[in-house]
């Protein structure tokens, strides 16, 4: 026998082994959604996670995950089998395939992004009624502060459509690093418009994430959720120095109901593990939230 088919045999072995315990886990471990309904939280998997995977091999990672809605990120390769790419001009053929796919897998598609919104309407509206089509419930970006109309007409469209726009903070100097900047170029959009708190990133810019979180208070629409190390580095929730437990119990207090993003940055051979680490986190936490 080859050495190539003995490579080979082995690569199928390790992914029936991984395979059957990702379905194990997901039965027994898997996300809450029951705890979750009784704090409104649609707790999701952002793709961006994924990235080295195609959004079908991300779909099934989730499943296995236990996790059932997926925040999908701009240009993610739809399949190995595709050069489309996930965005609004994928095409009406290929969404058909991703509902079909997300079917298949019991997840629902609940945000989209970091992406931009064009200040055209037309083409910001084409957008929208992509992600309508999907049923997803937030948009992600990071729109010009000084564009008012822009803005409103963001607002506008948000409202329309049915979906909320989260303004998301990368790491200072970003332009919404700062909440209370955020905050004050939101206030007047609310409550369509509003922000996207990724809570690694108050933490790489310097801040205080539970303050930040405080400093959001009636702006937070969505979440992208990190705990991290003294190195700043993503590692399983409530194992770094980032109070991941205290930032849920926080966004409980504000009676935030919404989309929470777990975002787990490091790609390595023990993402999986880690990511399973999260899930438990997250239950375990809402169960005692939800008491």
């Amino acid at each position: 026998m080859s050495r190539f088919v003995l490579l080979s045999l082995f690569s199928i072995a390790v992914f029936t082994c991984t395979t059957i315990t990702a379905n194990a886990f997901a039965q027994e471990r898997g996300i809450d959604e029951t705890v979750m309904a009784k704090l409104g939280w649609k707790v999701s998997l952002q793709c961006w996670t994924l990235r080295n995977n195609t959004l079908f091999e991300a779909i099934e990672i989730a499943q296995g995950l236990g996790i059932h809605h997926l925040e999908f990120f701009p240009g993610q390769k739809l399949d190995r089998d595709s050069p489309l790419k996930v965005g609004p001009d994928m095409g009406a053929e290929a969404v058909a395939k991703l509902k079909a796919k997300l079917g298949q897998a019991g997840i629902q598609a609940v945000g989209f992004g970091v992406t931009g919104i064009s200040a055209n309407e037309a083409q910001a509206r084409a957008l929208f009624a992509w992600a309508k089509d999907l049923g997803i419930e937030v948009i992600n970006t990071e729109p010009s502060p000084d564009k008012k109309e822009t803005l409103a007409m963001i607002r506008k469209l948000a409202e329309e459509y049915g979906i909320k726009v989260g303004c998301h903070n990368h790491p200072k100097p970003s332009t919404y690093w700062n909440p209370e900047f955020a905050v004050d170029v939101v206030k007047d959009y609310g409550p369509w418009l509003g922000l996207c708190t990724d809570t690694g990133h108050y933490l790489r810019s310097g801040l205080v994430t539970v303050d930040c979180l405080k400093k959001a208070d009636g702006h937070i629409v969505s979440m992208h959720f990190k705990d991290l190390s003294e190195a700043k580095r993503d590692v399983p929730h409530g194992t770094g120095i980032n109070h991941a437990a205290e930032q849920l119990a926080e966004i409980n207090r504000q009676g935030f109901k919404g989309v929470i993003s777990i975002e787990y940055e490091v790609w390595d051979d023990q993402q999986h593990k880690n990511l399973e680490k999260c899930v438990e986190f997250f239950n375990r936490e809402a169960a005692q939230l939800s008491k």
